[in-house]
C-alpha cells in the first residue's frame, strides 16, 4: 500500500480491517494516519467515526472518533479514547479518557481526562 493513493488506503483498511482485526468492524481511519505493522495489519490510526471494538476478552469497548486507535501484531485492541464510564474487569474507567489494555484483556491503565 505504500505509495498508493489515499483514497485506496483508506478504502483498503475500511474493507480489510474486518479480516485483519477479529476485534473490530471495519474501521474508517482518517487518510495519512494509517500505520501498518510489518505483516500489513493495522497498528494504530485516527478513526474517523466512533467504533465499538472488543478486547481480546470479548469485552465492547466503544471508542470516539477523532481519536488514535492502536492494535497488538496479533489485530488485539490496545488502547483507544472512550467517551463514557466503561468498566473493564470489574474497574471502572470514568470518561472521557483514554484506556490501554494489555494483550490478554486486561487493563494496564486509563487516563482521565
Amino acid at each position: 500500500m505504500k505509495g498508493a493513493p489515499r483514497w485506496r488506503q483508506v478504502a483498503f483498511v475500511a474493507l480489510m480491517a474486518p479480516l485483519l482485526s477479529p476485534t473490530a468492524d471495519a474501521m474508517q481511519c482518517s487518510a495519512g494516519t494509517i500505520k501498518f505493522q510489518q505483516d500489513g495489519g493495522i497498528q494504530r490510526c485516527v478513526i474517523d467515526a466512533h467504533h465499538r471494538l472488543f478486547t481480546a476478552k470479548g469485552q465492547p469497548i466503544d471508542c470516539i472518533a477523532g481519536h488514535t486507535v492502536t492494535l497488538f501484531a496479533n489485530g488485539k485492541f490496545e488502547s483507544c479514547r472512550i467517551r463514557d464510564t466503561h468498566v473493564v474487569l470489574g474497574m471502572p474507567c470514568s470518561g472521557p479518557a483514554r484506556i490501554e489494555l494489555d494483550e490478554i484483556g486486561a487493563l494496564r491503565g486509563y487516563l482521565s481526562e
